[in-house]
């Protein structure tokens, strides 16, 4: 009877301290949760798109003397907010941008569009401007895997194009990457105005180009788009 009374007490005891441990757990936890639901609440995570347009160039460096030109372009894309803290987050998006660029060489044009699958990544600063919105301002890097591309040849006889084949022995490497630096305003109804500018920092050059002198082959891409976001 004893051993049963003792066996009962013990089940209690334990019984109530898990109780007891379960409270204080949640009397622990309530106010970061608490916390986090109001840093959430005024850092919402935030998701969007984007579309608009931008200017391409490309950097050579040849053995001979060549110069270059702009080309308009048009990108279009889904973008993330990611808050770190109430001043910083993570700022990203995935979509399509062209990128290329125009080459003069002696009497020949050689006109280059290219189409990437580009997703920027970068740390953002977030200042907040009263009765107007948010602004972020930042810098990170960017990958960009090309889909299709077309060249066009000029000259003051002819004019005639391929399309683009990727690869070390054809046309331009496939994969591009650099730094990006990017800017946006939000405004307090979620439109958003953005402007971002890419720095190729991988050589896209084929060994073809290699054997015929061009050593070098860097996109350059500034972009403005117009845009919307939603709150999670």
């Amino acid at each position: 009877m004893r051993k049963l009374l003792l066996i009962g007490g013990l089940l209690t005891m334990l019984g109530l301290g898990h109780a007891y441990a379960q409270r204080d757990t949640s009397i622990t936890l309530n106010p970061y949760r608490k916390s986090f639901n109001t840093f959430l609440a005024a850092n919402p995570v935030l998701f969007g798109f984007q579309i608009g347009g931008g200017i391409g160039t490309q950097h050579y460096s040849a053995a001979q003397q060549v110069s270059t030109q702009s080309v308009a372009t048009f990108n279009a894309a889904v973008k993330a907010i990611l808050p770190l803290n109430y001043k910083y987050a993570v700022y990203t998006s995935c979509g399509i941008t062209n990128k290329g660029g125009v080459l003069f060489e002696d009497a020949l044009t050689t006109t280059t569009k290219i189409t990437y699958l580009d997703v920027p990544v970068s740390l953002v600063r977030k200042f907040t401007l009263p009765l107007l919105g948010n602004l972020y301002v930042g810098a990170g890097g960017y990958l960009s895997r090309g889909l299709r591309g077309k060249t066009k040849f000029e000259t003051p006889d002819s004019e005639s194009s391929d399309q683009l084949v990727f690869g070390k022995g054809n046309d331009l490497q496939r994969t591009d990457a650099g730094l990006n630096f990017v800017g946006s305003l939000q405004l307090n109804n979620n439109l958003t105005f953005n402007a971002s500018y890419e720095l190729g920092l991988r050589n896209i050059v084929s060994q073809i180009q290699q054997d015929t002198g061009t050593s070098h082959i860097n996109n350059r891409y500034l972009s403005v788009t117009l845009g919307y976001l939603f709150s999670l």
